[in-house]
């Protein structure tokens, strides 16, 4: 097989274009994990991706990464990367931010605003 032959292959290769946030259901005073993931266009994850991704969750919010911290840095293994996340006692809206800091090529990052409730 040619040098042309494999390069052409592997742009063939669906790559990661975004990044996704998967989130359970949160309730309150509950500790949950929550993921960030690399995908391509059609939705699937990129396991070749190993990009440093900043989450971020809204200062006035009480709901905080389980070290209390407000931002984390992470890097995806295999195209993902998962972190806990710890509610409090009141029903509220925080948004949580994930955004490409580096990596193979730049990740369209992604917002997203979410109800704890009492579920």
């Amino acid at each position: 097989m040619s040098v042309s032959s494999v390069n052409a292959e592997k742009s063939n290769k669906p790559m990661a274009k975004r990044l996704v946030l998967l989130l359970p259901t949160i309730g309150k005073f509950a500790e949950k994990t929550i993921t960030v993931a690399a995908v391509t266009d059609e939705g699937k994850i990129d396991p070749q991706r190993d990009d440093v991704v900043e989450l971020s969750i809204n200062p006035e919010c009480r709901l905080r990464f389980d070290d209390k911290s407000k931002v984390k840095q992470l890097t995806l293994v295999n195209g993902e990367a998962k972190v806990n996340v710890v509610s409090e006692n009141l029903p509220e809206v925080p948004i949580i931010k994930a955004r490409w800091i580096s990596g193979k090529s730049p990740l369209q990052g992604v917002q997203l605003t979410y109800l704890i409730a009492s579920h």
